[in-house]
């Protein structure tokens, strides 16, 4: 079961293959995220479009780091994220944060 997403590859991973991933050469440098149950697929499946699976018309925009989830718009104002708004991020922040 996939446990993290690769933000730059749009890559899910189990946890075996995410911590190779961190330590890859050519890939520690990427934003790997630990992903709610909700969002797990099979290790090393291709992320879908970046669209909502709740509201497939908005793009996927922000990550929750208190609920370790993806956002579109409307989950972030109205999909129970609206309290963590100190914990939601736009994805440029969220990769920045990792790196840094």
């Amino acid at each position: 079961e996939a446990v993290a997403t690769c933000l730059d590859c749009r890559v899910k991973f189990c946890d075996i293959h995410s911590n190779a991933h961190r330590r890859s050469k050519s890939s520690k440098s990427h934003n790997v995220v630990t992903m709610g149950k909700e969002a797990a697929l099979s290790c090393g499946t291709a992320m879908p479009a970046q669209h909502c699976s709740l509201h497939p018309s908005h793009q996927l925009t922000s990550y929750c780091l208190q609920c370790h989830e993806l956002l579109c718009k409307l989950c972030s104002e109205k999909g129970g994220h609206e309290k963590h708004k100190s914990s939601v991020l736009s994805l440029s922040e969220a990769s920045a944060q990792k790196r840094s």
